[in-house]
């Protein structure tokens, strides 16, 4: 018969009880996004972003010792606008789309370029699709 031994908790790795009336909300730490349209269209946001300008404003000054000062490549291409941040955060690593799966026939020497660099060619096709999408007029 196997016999194993229980490791009794010590007062130091008891799991936290949590306190009644101690819970915290955490929503005034999460910032939220206005389009351009939901700012026109609706007069309870306008007023909610004007207060927190109003706010903003009465704060004084930003402290932006910490922050730490962008590199000059950064600022060759910059991003204005939410759409354009939007379109640029889908062309990157952030933006996961779901994938379907679908048969495609491709020239020999095509997939072997593609190959040729070692594993992940369909996600170099991918990515070479997804640029000249994006790079098209009208989107």
């Amino acid at each position: 018969m196997k016999t194993t031994k229980v490791k009794r908790q010590s007062g130091s790795s008891r799991p936290a009880v949590r306190q009644r009336g101690s819970v915290k909300s955490t929503t005034a730490n999460f910032i939220r996004v206005t389009t351009d349209d939901e700012l026109e269209r609706d007069p309870k946001v306008k007023a909610r972003i004007k207060r927190e300008l109003a706010r903003l404003a009465k704060a004084g000054p930003i402290d932006l010792s910490d922050a730490p000062e962008l590199p000059a490549p950064a600022w060759e291409k910059p991003i204005r606008g939410m759409d354009a941040w939007l379109k640029t955060v889908r062309a990157s690593r952030l933006y996961r789309p779901m994938k379907q799966a679908i048969s495609m026939r491709l020239d020999a020497d095509v997939v072997s370029w593609l190959k040729q660099a070692g594993p992940g060619y369909q996600t170099r096709a991918n990515q070479i699709l997804r640029e000249k999408m994006l790079t098209e007029p009208g989107r």
